[in-house]
């Protein structure tokens, strides 16, 4: 039985053998870091909605007429809404800060004021990502990341 041969090269070119493993070895860090990059910026972008949303619906809970003061209608909605983060996020953004019975003009609207009988409420939403980071950065990436998510609603009411 005729043993196998190696195949010849033409003078002067090189085996390919291996160049698939160097060219992987050489690519994957780069793949890795752009999904990585992907899934932080989706995260932050998660949180900003999330908190974004819970400002809106404290400040339109807020304004329901009811005997429950008007700050624990707002602490409540937020409190639900943010139930839909993960734990390790939301006991890391700030007390949400609800202030009721303010004048229209400090809620930006100069056309009405309290003589109307109009009241304003405002709920912000502070979360410091890039001193407290929702996941594990790579060095440098604290540059890369917003200092601080923020998020704020206001509603008018009739006093």
């Amino acid at each position: 039985m005729p043993s196998r041969s190696r195949r010849a090269h033409p003078p002067g070119m090189r085996s390919q053998r291996g160049a698939s493993a160097v060219e992987f070895i050489l690519t994957f860090p780069a793949i890795l870091l752009c999904i990585y990059l992907l899934v932080v910026y989706s995260l932050v972008f998660l949180v900003q909605q999330t908190i974004t949303f819970a400002a809106a619906e404290g400040s339109r809970a807020a304004i329901i007429s009811s005997s429950t003061p008007r700050d624990q209608l707002a602490s409540r909605r937020i409190n639900d809404i943010m139930g839909a983060l993960p734990t390790s996020i939301r006991d890391k953004i700030q007390t949400p800060s609800i202030q009721t019975n303010l004048t229209p003009a400090s809620c930006g609207n100069t056309q009405l004021t309290t003589n109307d009988g109009f009241a304003c409420v405002r709920v912000t939403i502070n979360y410091p990502f890039a001193s407290n980071p929702a996941i594990i950065l790579l060095p440098g990436m604290e540059k890369l990341v917003p200092a601080m998510l923020s998020a704020s609603a206001s509603a008018l009411y009739e006093n």
